[in-house]
């Protein structure tokens, strides 16, 4: 199968323990990555210093550590790591989150079916880690270009931290940018645009934790940031000014206007399914036991 890179972004406010457990699912995988890309946004603490060091040891050539003089966010660190990433088929993932071992067999399999389709993103279980690792809902998106073209007009099409990017394609509609909290919203928006096609997988294939997730998609300057790229959508020519204004009214209301444990209900009544099955969660708390330990493959101690 062709090779591909991984691509992270990691910050000094990471928690050691999941980043180890994130890192360890994508080399978990059963068609494992060629690349790894960790860009440091900043100095870092000893213990994820230290976590990057071990990887490094253990893996060869494998890591490419990208260090950024100083802290400027998640779309500065990725526009410049893509642009080390050795093959064209880029994947991202987050540092708290863990991917399911057949990821990247899947997006694989689906991006060279489907030689026009710029970026391929996949459903993820959302989880929440305290007491223990426990599957709270599901984040569930489009499968077809034509779904994901629709839903682009009102919502993030693609949950991010599942993408598996076509590198030119990402280059050519501008690459990442510096937009805070919309990073890859505005990039979708971009290779739409541009006429590149987006895709789901059908299946789960990243476990995200949203610990605290409903603070921070709350409040003025999220509002603010929710209005540029409403205005960013429109530029592109995906929303009208009518649905525009719509779109602003409910954001508004949603962010602003109904407090943090109101949104967190409407949050999980509304734009999640809440409905966890028994074997997701059971296969969660088997990776986040198996990716702690020292073992890069599940089962391994």
């Amino acid at each position: 199968m062709e090779k591909y890179s991984v691509l992270m972004s990691v910050y000094y406010k990471e928690n050691p323990g999941f980043f180890r457990q994130a890192v360890r699912s994508m080399l978990a995988q059963t068609v494992p990555p060629d690349d790894f890309v960790i860009v440091c946004d900043g100095c870092l603490t000893q213990e994820l210093d230290r976590a990057i060091a071990e990887f490094e040891k253990d893996t060869g050539e494998l890591f490419q550590i990208v260090r950024l003089p100083k802290n400027g966010g998640l779309g500065k660190a990725l526009r410049t790591g893509i642009t080390y990433c050795k093959y064209n088929l880029v994947a991202r993932m987050d540092t708290d989150d863990i991917a399911v071992p057949v990821r990247m067999e899947r997006q694989l399999r689906l991006i060279l079916d489907n030689p026009d389709i710029g970026a391929v993103g996949g459903q993820i279980a959302e989880f929440s880690s305290a007491p223990k690792p426990t599957v709270t809902g599901y984040r569930i998106v489009p499968n077809t270009a034509d779904g994901v073209k629709k839903r682009i007009a009102s919502q993030n099409p693609m949950n991010h931290m599942t993408v598996l990017l076509r590198k030119d394609m990402v280059l050519k509609a501008g690459n990442y940018v510096d937009f805070p909290m919309f990073e890859d919203y505005h990039l979708w928006a971009r290779m739409t645009a541009k006429g590149f096609l987006l895709m789901n997988d059908d299946s789960i294939c990243v476990f995200a934790r949203v610990d605290g997730m409903h603070q921070r998609r709350g409040g003025l300057k999220y509002f603010e940031q929710t209005r540029r790229m409403e205005q960013h959508l429109m530029q592109c020519g995906l929303l009208d000014k009518g649905t525009y204004c719509k779109n602003l009214a409910v954001r508004f209301i949603g962010t602003v206007v109904v407090p943090n444990r109101l949104r967190a209900f409407a949050y999980s009544r509304f734009l999640r399914n809440s409905h966890p099955a028994e074997r997701d969660n059971s296969l969660l708390q088997e990776l986040a036991v198996a990716y702690a330990s020292k073992g890069t493959k599940a089962g391994d101690s």
